[in-house]
């Protein structure tokens, strides 16, 4: 039915007010209806959103690593905003959140990416307008800040980790040296089969059904490495323990071993002596899975180590006496 003219004068004028008072207009009110209402007409709140999306990368086959990333993060997400219905999220809750987490810039970007794909599910879905709200402005001005570089494990520390297992946990020995000495993903290594390992040709093949990206790749081994693999050396089967039994192991042997673990600490610090010893960035990045782009490499992998200190870290290697796996000390 039409409403009368007089109706439709009093609810304008109305509208007008209250948007001129926060100085928007009634066009940038239609807008803005048109880009966050359900296009299919359907309502989801963030929660409900959140678990469609979860279930969506199982059903879709994400590693189980991706899958764990992924609720972690947008748990904090729902705890926030979960009752919310999901089309009236705008950028200003998007910005509000990411800047509320108590966490590094890199974290929040991490966050912020997660976040990113949820609101792109809903998009395809029609359960939201057109806009991502998490979209960044690629045009926002840099404030440059120093360089914050990743930590990583000096080759006296690696050298009590060995140790500490040669002693204590010998089952752990393979997977360790594998992670301090070719850089291989944790995520990646622990679902590493020994029929993988190369040894006579000093190679470690990561297939497509192991590597995070899913794009097979070969690792060229260290010579202190393959000394570590040798006594260890099988046809077939997992390098590293299975399950908790992986946790439970490595726990045992940092605690044995006295010494910090830092974020990442096998891979950051197999880059870091890695790039010092062989003086070429590409290779390292080869190596470690990135192709040829060595800015991954330099903003997120590399700690600076001496050339004195590489060298001492790729000469940590065992030696054979008795029967029984020494250690031989670096010089």
């Amino acid at each position: 039915k039409l409403s009368p003219l007089e109706t439709v004068a009093k609810a304008y004028a109305t509208a007008w007010k209250r948007l001129h008072a926060i100085g928007s207009t009634i066009e940038d009110a239609v807008d803005f209806v048109l880009k966050h209402r359900p296009t299919n007409g359907e309502r989801r709140n963030v929660a409900q959103a959140i678990d469609e999306y979860v279930a969506d990368a199982k059903a879709n086959n994400l590693r189980p690593a991706s899958i764990r990333s992924l609720f972690y993060r947008l748990q904090k997400m729902k705890a926030c905003m979960g009752e919310r219905p999901i089309c009236e999220i705008t950028k200003l809750d998007a910005d509000k959140w990411v800047d509320s987490l108590p966490l590094s810039p890199m974290s929040k970007k991490h966050h912020r990416t997660i976040a990113h794909g949820l609101l792109n599910f809903a998009i395809d879905k029609g359960y939201y307008g057109t806009e991502n709200p998490f979209t960044t402005n690629r045009h926002r001005r840099k404030y440059h800040a120093d360089e914050v570089m990743p930590e990583c494990m000096s080759w006296r520390e690696v050298q009590k980790i060995m140790t500490a297992a040669i002693e204590h946990e010998p089952s752990m020995i393979p997977a360790l040296a594998i992670g301090f000495f070719s850089g291989v993903r944790t995520n990646e290594l622990r679902m590493l089969d020994w029929q993988q390992i190369d040894l006579a040709a000093g190679r470690i093949t990561v297939l497509p059904a192991v590597a995070k990206r899913r794009r097979a790749r070969h690792i060229t081994m260290e010579p202190n490495l393959v000394a570590w693999l040798l006594p260890h050396r099988q046809e077939k089967g997992m390098i590293a323990p299975d399950g908790e039994k992986w946790r439970s192991r490595l726990d045992a042997v940092r605690e044995k071993a006295g010494v910090a673990w830092p974020h990442n600490a096998m891979r950051h610090s197999y880059a870091s002596h890695h790039l010092v010893k062989h003086n070429d960035a590409a290779r390292t990045a080869l190596q470690l899975g990135h192709g040829r782009d060595v800015s991954m490499l330099f903003e997120h992998y590399r700690s600076v180590v001496t050339p004195e200190d590489a060298t001492a870290y790729f000469d940590i290697q065992p030696t054979a006496k008795d029967n029984m796996i020494e250690l031989r000390q670096a010089q």
